[in-house]
């Protein structure tokens, strides 16, 4: 069962494949350093408290209400890098992993799916963002940085609980 707790200096992250995982990627514009600086400080001090802890939870829904608030230029909101996005997301259904379910907001993709034994969720993520990053700057007619360089994730359920599309 191959399970990776993994970092890079961003957002902490474990990768299984034995539960299904929801997974939260943001445009690259979305969420200014500062606060991102703002965010690691309050979880480094929260380390001392349980996982359930007020504070820890204030933190996390204050983070949602920002990803929700729409920071940005919103690219997904333009129906065409939308379905960019979603028809990404369907291409390797049922090979490298099982998606379940996935929400394009106007500045970040919310994604519930297991992947495969013989793969990896970062290296499916990568996948994801890479190449819906190339083809949405083409069509934006930009050049730079689409996506954040990490993504979130939160372990939820056993695959068997869950029904794929």
């Amino acid at each position: 069962m191959p399970y990776d707790a993994r970092s890079r200096g961003y957002v902490p992250h474990v990768d299984r494949c034995d539960v299904a995982q929801f997974i939260t990627f943001r445009l690259g514009d979305s969420v200014p350093a500062k606060i991102i600086a703002d965010w690691r400080a309050e979880l480094a001090l929260s380390k001392q408290f349980k996982p359930d802890a007020a504070r820890l939870t204030a933190l996390r829904r204050r983070i949602e209400r920002f990803e929700d608030a729409g920071h940005g230029e919103c690219h997904l909101a333009r129906a065409e890098i939308a379905d960019l996005v979603q028809s990404t997301l369907l291409l390797w259904h049922g090979q490298r992993y099982e998606l379940f379910a996935w929400c394009i907001m106007p500045n970040h993709v919310h994604v519930l799916c297991c992947c495969n034994a013989d793969d990896d969720l970062g290296s499916i993520v990568h996948c994801w963002k890479s190449f819906t990053a190339h083809r949405a700057n083409r069509i934006l007619q930009r050049q730079g940085r689409f996506w954040m360089p990490e993504y979130h994730t939160a372990g939820c359920a056993t695959p068997n609980t869950l029904t794929a599309p």
